[in-house]
């Protein structure tokens, strides 16, 4: 099957453009991705690169570190084509909307968007001009990172939290902005199935993710790619006794129980000449990697409702996105072992697909069955609040 994809840009004129000082409203662009009619797209290559359009040099600079890896990007295809017609224009499709890592670009974990849309749903992917290294609009501008967000402290909470609280707000915006694409855009009019909306976030947009549907229920389900939640709101939740009915999956990497994140961190600097500089630069990731656990833990308490926490053997934080695919990685190896990018990318895919077929689309025992009995990935597991992996995936 097909994909389309179009960008629209849409102005929350209830906020300023803090990033700025120009005195402009709050400014998303957006990708929506849906099936595309078949004959539009027949005999038609469509490159990645097409994504950055009409400045895709931008992209080509910023990833091309080699004549070599600059031939593979000009090279790498997708099955996405721009501004193809939407298939089967009478269907109406379920909604996912998703928010990307901090810096990552809203179009950079295609190998889901991809699975999602040929199943049957409506991607929108929400960008973060000002926070991401560099956003392409419509008009070929280009909106670079905000330099002091360039190289601040990756311990500073405040900052994070106002990173965080501003693209819940963004996300809050898009679901009452449903409702106008759903009743005037010319493409995806009355398409949207505004009683089935999901919601999927990578690192920084699985924390965006998790405070917009503790505060709305018209999410559904929620899938949290690699989320740490030590920024989030998620202990105070829990201290004033709140819960969540909303159904959610934490997928995590290899390093997701505390013994784990702790040789990690040790791993990262062991080739560290100075020990001292070493010892200190542990000792702090050590003390993130407890807020990490201990978030994990009230999360899983958050949650009154369905809850899954997985992991895959062997992964790194940027498996969970496109990074390994632009940079011609193979393989990701770790702890011990390793494991293929494309069987990562599909046990992600798949595991999300399958999650939001249940308990959004309501196909009752498919994520369930799945994860317990149908299980076919043997890097897969099945993990407690603690992060450890459950007694019955160590035989």
């Amino acid at each position: 099957m097909k994909i389309g994809r179009v960008v629209r840009v849409a102005k929350d004129n209830s906020r300023d453009e803090i990033f700025n000082c120009t005195n402009e409203k709050r400014t998303l662009i957006m990708s929506i991705f849906y099936l595309a009619d078949e004959l539009f797209c027949e005999g038609k290559r469509s490159l990645y690169k097409d994504l950055y359009e009409p400045n895709a040099d931008r992209f080509i600079q910023q990833l091309a570190k080699s004549e070599e890896l600059e031939q593979y990007i000009n090279e790498l295809s997708t099955n996405i084509f721009i501004n193809a017609p939407i298939k089967n224009v009478n269907d109406k499709y379920p909604v996912v909307i998703y928010s990307p890592g901090f810096s990552c670009d809203r179009d950079s974990t295609v190998f889901i968007i991809e699975k999602l849309v040929e199943h049957g749903y409506i991607v929108i992917t929400l960008g973060s001009p000002y926070e991401t290294d560099f956003t392409v609009m419509p008009n070929g501008e280009v909106v670079e990172m905000l330099k002091e967000l360039n190289n601040f402290p990756p311990n500073s909470k405040e900052i994070w939290r106002e990173l965080i609280d501003i693209r819940k707000k963004d996300i809050l915006f898009l679901m009452n902005h449903l409702e106008y694409i759903n009743k005037n855009d010319e493409l995806l009019k009355n398409k949207l199935l505004l009683d089935k909306i999901g919601a999927i976030g990578f690192s920084l947009g699985s924390q965006a993710c998790f405070e917009a549907a503790a505060d709305d229920e018209r999410i559904k389900a929620v899938v949290l790619l690699e989320g740490c939640l030590h920024h989030s709101t998620v202990l105070e939740r829990v201290n004033r006794g709140q819960k969540s009915k909303t159904p959610h999956m934490l997928f995590k990497r290899h390093a997701s129980s505390q013994s784990l994140r702790e040789e990690e961190c040790h791993s990262w600097y062991k080739d560290l000449e100075d020990r001292d500089e070493a010892d200190t630069l542990i000792k702090e990731q050590i003390e993130i990697a407890w807020e990490i656990t201990e978030t994990q833990k009230a999360l899983y308490e958050f949650i009154d409702s369905y809850k899954s926490f997985v992991k895959i053997d062997n992964t790194e934080h940027t498996t969970f996105c496109d990074i390994p695919i632009l940079s011609n990685q193979q393989y990701e190896e770790c702890f011990g072992g390793k494991i293929s990018v494309k069987i990562a990318h599909e046990i992600i895919s798949t595991a999300t697909l399958k999650f939001l077929n249940e308990f959004l689309c309501n196909n009752i025992g498919e994520y369930k069955n799945f994860i317990k009995y149908e299980n076919i990935y043997s890097k897969l597991k099945e993990i407690d609040a603690d992060g450890n992996i459950y007694i019955k995936n160590r035989c």
